[in-house]
């Protein structure tokens, strides 16, 4: 009686709802805030060598997103949740390495889009050489407001498409017009 059947053609594929992975998929490339740093660091830099490693790197995570989502939603349909890995079983081995590839992924991976955030940051309200000490309770001040969203919110798929919407609408139409 408690029992769920997903359909493909009854829940989660209506138009509405494809406006929801269209803000989730802009945060696969909110990512120009290091550009600037990857050009400085590129072994023999040069526009057309960062604009084909820019393509080649665009692509390749365009199509690592297309074939996880498709995969994804064929093996869940519209029980899909933000995450697709909290649709498998707990028990679930390859699940449970792939939550651990995940963790370690975002572990690691926060430091680059930190230091970008945290430089923005510093730029767009003016303060020049801050001091370490300075930088570092900065750095307290976003690590806890972060923990604490992760303590209140629990659907990744709704922060997902909120913070893709909000930031994709940003630094498209508020960012240039400040620059």
């Amino acid at each position: 009686a408690g029992f769920k059947v997903c359909s493909f053609n009854e829940v989660g594929t209506s138009a509405i709802k494809s406006l929801v992975l269209i803000s989730m998929l802009t945060n696969s490339y909110l990512c120009h805030y290091n550009a600037p740093k990857f050009l400085a660091e590129l072994r023999d830099s040069s526009a057309q060598r960062f604009r084909n490693l820019t393509a080649f790197s665009f692509f390749g995570a365009f199509a690592m997103n297309a074939i996880f989502m498709l995969a994804g939603f064929l093996a869940f349909g519209g029980c899909s949740q933000g995450l697709i890995l909290n649709n498998y079983a707990t028990t679930d081995v390859l699940a449970t390495i792939s939550r651990g590839a995940i963790g370690a992924s975002i572990l690691l991976g926060y430091p680059l889009t930190f230091e970008g955030f945290r430089t923005a940051f510093l730029e767009f309200f003016k303060i020049e050489a801050p001091s370490q000490k300075y930088k570092d309770g900065l750095a307290c001040i976003f690590i806890m407001t972060v923990c604490a969203g992760a303590c209140v919110l629990s659907d990744l798929g709704v922060v997902c498409a909120f913070l893709g919407a909000l930031l994709g609408s940003f630094v498209i139409y508020v960012f240039p017009s400040m620059m």
